[in-house]
Formats: structure tokens, sequence, C-alpha cells
């Protein structure tokens, strides 16, 4: 049975992502929805892109019978495991070398028992309505901040930390 897709929001990296998704076979993979905050920009990316199902809300999407959901994506990680196949989520900044160095020296232990860590991603995101705006809901930890998150559960295998602290500063809109 194909994987259906439910594609959360319509910017450049979902339009490049569902475009890719195309050309991939459609008895393995099927883009089924869309959503989007705006029902109107979710209705013409499904235009765009041939989707059958575009919603106004994230929610809607969530609720879809149709789409991946989280029974079925634990599934997917069993029979992954099971046949020993490759499954990811697409963090791309994992894929770094140096961070496949630091995976390389945690899994070593020389570093010692970790206790703290520190991530920070700075990008100049002024220039982005969606980082911006506040009826978009903007801002960096949308837009960049799942990358310090997913650092620090990679540099401390997935455990729940005790304690988070975040610094930000709010832009003038």
């Amino acid at each position: 049975m194909a994987v259906r897709w439910g594609i959360v929001s319509v910017g450049l990296i979902s339009s490049d992502f569902t475009t890719v998704l195309r050309t991939l076979p459609r008895s393995e993979h099927q883009v089924v929805a869309v959503a989007a905050r705006d029902l109107s920009r979710a209705k013409e990316f499904a235009r765009k892109h041939d989707i059958p199902k575009a919603y106004g809300s994230y929610e809607e999407l969530a609720k879809d019978a149709n789409v991946v959901n989280a029974a079925e994506v634990r599934e997917m990680v069993a029979e992954a495991r099971s046949r020993g196949l490759f499954l990811m989520e697409a963090i791309w900044t994992r894929f770094f070398p140096a961070l496949e160095a630091l995976r390389a020296v945690l899994a070593q232990g020389t570093l010692g028992d970790l206790r703290v860590a520190r991530a920070e991603f700075g990008a100049d995101l002024t220039k982005m309505a969606r980082a911006t705006d506040w009826a978009q809901a903007g801002g960096g930890l949308l837009d960049i901040g799942i990358y310090c998150i997913q650092f620090i559960s990679m540099v401390f295998g997935g455990q729940r930390p005790e304690k988070i602290s975040a610094v930000g500063r709010r832009h003038e809109t």
C-alpha cells in the first residue's frame, strides 16, 4: 500500500518536496491532502500539484483518515527496522559531516556523562513574512527552532530534558 502524504504548509520547501514526491511511483507514494492557515492558498497549492484535498487548518489535515497517521508511522518504523531499511524525516542538518563526527564521538563516550548542551541557529528572517508577521504565526522557533531541538535530542539520545531555557528577540512587528 502506498504512503499517503499530507503536506503541512504551502511554502517553497513544501512545494519542492511535493514536486519530488510526485516523481516517485504512485503505487508507493501519494500526496492526498495539503493544509495551510489560508484555505485559498491551500487550494492553489492543491491545484498546482494535483492534490485531491485542501484544508484551511492543520487540525483538519491531521483528522483526515486518508493521510498517514501516528499508528501507521509506527508500523513504517517497525517494518524498516525488521527489514534493515533506512527511514527518515527530512532534518537535513543531521547529514553534515561535523554532526556525523559528533555522533561518532558521542557513541564512543569520550566526552563523559553529558549534562548540558547548547544549540544556536541564526538566520536573518526579517525579509520573510512568515517569520515576522503575527497573522502568519511567524517567528524563529517555528522556522528554524526545530534544528536546535533535534540537535539536543540527538546529543542526548532522545532522552527528555530536565530543563529547557530559550532566549529570543522580538521583531518590531
